[in-house]
């Protein structure tokens, strides 16, 4: 059966699907094994962050993951949120402030019972914070504070 489409790019659509077979991704923990790939690949700083006028830049930053083999949290969130979507989850990629101060972006899943969920992969790997829970949490539960590019907490149970 082939692999429902996340982003309509062949080569993207081909990625996601490469993470879902090869990583495991399948059955019951297909979202926390997909999260804990993609959290434990190399962050890579790079000059280019997100630009709030791009309204598009999820699939650019999902297939520069692929290229470098990890990338900073934008690729990181980009990459979750299309392997989510492909599993069959409502989520988007964000952009916003850690802690009221630090671009970031992460993913945001809303469950079927419509609590919102964030899952940091950036925050998730080795290099930040390896031994908080990062996966699917609520704004509210996060050791940081999640906000909105205009400096609105996001603090949702």
């Amino acid at each position: 059966m082939p692999m429902p489409t996340a982003a309509l790019n062949a080569k993207l659509d081909a990625f996601i699907e490469w993470i879902i077979i090869n990583k495991a991704c399948i059955g019951p923990n297909a979202l926390y094994n997909a999260y804990n790939y993609i959290r434990r690949c190399p962050y890579i700083s790079s000059s280019h962050t997100h630009d709030t006028n791009w309204q598009n830049w999820a699939p650019q930053f999902a297939l520069d993951f692929q290229s470098w083999g990890g990338g900073n949290c934008y690729r990181y969130a980009s990459t979750m949120t299309y392997v989510a979507i492909a599993l069959g989850y409502n989520a988007r990629a964000v952009t916003g402030l850690c802690n009221n101060s630090v671009d970031h972006g992460w993913c945001e899943v809303t469950l079927p019972d419509g609590r919102v969920r964030v899952i940091d992969c950036s925050l998730g790997n080795a290099h930040a914070y390896p031994t908080l829970n990062w996966y699917l949490i609520s704004y509210h539960e996060a050791r940081v504070g999640y906000y909105t590019l205009s400096h609105r907490l996001l603090d949702t149970y």
